[in-house]
């Protein structure tokens, strides 16, 4: 740019210079060619005149001599005008003029005076002419010699003044670059920082003019694109964060189906041990039930179930599963944080704070007992504890799922154990008295009609004995009948303890009692009989602190076959021995009598065994 503006600036200048010597070249061109012209007008005016007159001196004609004379007048006028013209060349030609005007005076004496001396005053006329023609080309060449020497004088002004100004040019070229230089040297720097992306620095605003310019526009350009840096970060950061929140949200999701999986495959295998345990099913079914589903259930933890152990204070593992070693055998109930707060207790490796159970031994290990309540009776425990080598309560989410899938699981096996124990209790009291535990009158009559037949096919002896309480009506008038309860309470405990598990025990209805002696004879159901009479009347039966006295028992015992051949029979023997003890003085043992049918029968065998025998068959 610098160089177009210098070749700019010489260009100028030796147009500046170069234009008046043109000027006065041309001027003198215009004198020079105005002198040839003028010249060439005389000399072809003069030559016309030399014709004139020699066709006038030839002819000597009047009308010759007229048109000579104008051609002189011609000639004078042009002469004239000739040398009062303001293009003339100078003195010179104003002395050339003179001498045509006195040879062309003469020229019209030697016309007047007829022919004489014409061709001499042609001859003189030519010589100034011709003077004139020469003094014209030397004017001529003398102003071009002169215009030569001003155009070399000129180019020699011209090339030095170039040579001025080119060195003018180049120090302000320098001069300028030096001036320039810096900024843009500054302004390039910062360039380059903006294009490396270091939009926090601020483009200074250097030199003048166009680089200024150039410096704000690229500050503008830094500050818009810093801006917009800064909402595209701010848009990647939301889009990031906006990412994070999703893959969390998913991760999240994901888990929650997992979950929901997983509680969909326990709620399926709850489902199914909630079948299993609702079928007629004994304990011992019962507890494999629920050991595989908690196995399946809860894979990390050793568990066992816990069952109170009658109406005391100690439970009992009725079942326990897991490939560790089992859980403790039994404890109190006052060992299990469960039990003493009625709520799930939780104990985990990383909150040492929360104390185990004392019937857990593994205290650094994940663990928990939760109560088994249904219809607001408490049954027994569920415990749990992490297996060796793992703690299912440190995985995330996991505790949360555990705490939710065994207060589940709990609550199903304590409703199916209270249904087992209510369907129990319902057979019982079916089939027992429920006051004294035996059997009831319904359950005793079917037994014995079994037993009967039983023993006729096996040929074996069967003996049933009708037991009363004594004046048990005067002992309830005496104790009231909270405390005839508690009497028969435990004489029927007495009399399920002491009779053999094969026979059968009953309370046949208020105080009084059968027991069924499968196998015995007379003389040993006898003893049996009287074994139960004085084991009873040693009881020494108290009532809330207070003793109820003595208690005696009259019983009435009959053989199968000799007092009677069905149930019915029997049962009609035994009461009427029975009867007839009380009406003995009670507290003793009386053997039913031999009905009369039996003693002729007895009598016909001992007179005829062969025809009593075909009797009996008929």
């Amino acid at each position: 740019m610098l160089a177009a503006v210098g070749a700019a600036s010489v260009i100028i200048s030796a147009y500046a210079v170069l234009t008046p010597i043109q000027a006065g070249s041309e001027s003198v061109r215009d004198v020079h060619f105005e002198a040839a012209s003028l010249s060439e007008q005389m000399t072809s005016r003069a030559q016309e005149a030399g014709r004139l007159a020699t066709i006038y001196v030839i002819s000597g004609q009047y009308e010759d001599q007229i048109a000579f004379e104008a051609a002189a007048t011609r000639f004078d006028r042009a002469v004239t005008d000739y040398g009062d013209s303001p293009g003339s060349i100078g003195q010179s030609e104003s002395a050339s003029l003179e001498r045509i005007r006195a040879a062309w005076a003469e020229v019209r004496v030697a016309v007047r005076g007829r022919t004489s001396g014409l061709t001499g005053a042609l001859d003189r006329m030519l010589v100034p002419l011709d003077e004139l023609a020469e003094n014209e080309r030397m004017q001529a060449a003398d102003a071009l010699d002169a215009l030569n020497v001003r155009v070399a004088r000129a180019r020699v002004a011209t090339f030095v003044l170039a040579t001025l100004m080119l060195a003018t040019i180049l120090w302000i070229g320098i001069f300028t670059s030096r001036s320039v230089a810096r900024p843009l040297a500054i302004l390039d720097e910062a360039v380059q920082r903006l294009a490396d992306g270091e939009l926090d620095r601020e483009i200074p605003q250097v030199g003048r003019d166009e680089i200024s310019d150039l410096a704000a526009v690229f500050e503008t350009m830094r500050v818009n694109l810093r801006v917009a840096l800064s909402s595209l970060h701010d848009r990647v950061e939301e889009h990031s964060a906006t990412e994070e929140h999703l893959a969390a949200v998913n991760g999240e999701l994901h888990r929650l189906l997992q979950q929901a999986q997983d509680s969909s495959t326990e709620m399926e295998l709850a489902g199914e041990m909630d079948e299993l345990l609702q079928a007629d099913l004994s304990w011992s079914e019962a507890y494999s039930v629920i050991a595989s589903y908690g196995q399946r259930l809860f894979a990390g933890f050793q568990g066992a179930l816990y069952l109170f152990e009658g109406d005391g204070p100690g439970l009992a593992r009725a079942v326990g599963w897991g490939d560790d070693e089992p859980l403790v055998e039994r404890y109190e109930q006052g060992e299990c944080w469960s039990l003493r707060t009625a709520r799930a207790h939780w104990t985990r490796s990383d909150k040492p704070d929360l104390p185990p159970c004392q019937h857990v031994h593994v205290p650094d290990a994940c663990s928990a007992c939760i109560p088994l309540v249904a219809h607001g009776e408490r049954l027994g425990t569920i415990v749990l504890v992490g297996r060796s080598g793992w703690d299912p309560c440190a995985e995330s989410g996991s505790f949360e799922h555990e705490r939710a899938t065994l207060a589940s699981f709990a609550g199903r096996v304590a409703l199916a154990i209270s249904n087992m124990q209510l369907r129990e209790r319902l057979r019982e009291q079916a089939l027992r008295d429920p006051l004294t535990g035996l059997y009831n009158r319904r359950i005793l009559e079917e037994g014995l009609s079994r037993e009967i037949a039983r023993a006729g096919r096996e040929s074996t002896p069967l003996v049933v004995g009708f037991i009363d309480i004594d004046h048990f009506k005067d002992f309830n008038d005496t104790y009231g009948h909270e405390a005839g309860d508690h009497v028969l309470k435990q004489v029927g405990g007495y009399l399920r303890d002491h009779t053999r598990a094969g026979d059968l025990v009953a309370r046949y209805g208020g105080e009084e009692f059968v027991t069924v002696w499968l196998g015995a004879d007379l003389a040993s159901a006898f003893t049996r009989a009287e074994g139960l009479r004085e084991g009873v009347a040693g009881l020494h039966l108290e009532f809330h602190g207070e003793p109820l006295g003595g208690v005696t028992l009259s019983i009435g015992i009959a053989l199968l076959g000799e007092h009677g051949e069905s149930a019915e029979g029997l049962l009609t023997a035994a009461d009427a021995a029975l009867y007839e003890a009380k009406g003995d003085g009670r507290n003793r043992v009386v053997v039913a009598s031999v009905p009369q049918r039996v003693l002729e029968r007895q009598a016909l065998t001992a007179v005829d065994p062969g025809s009593a025998g075909s009797r009996e068959s008929r």
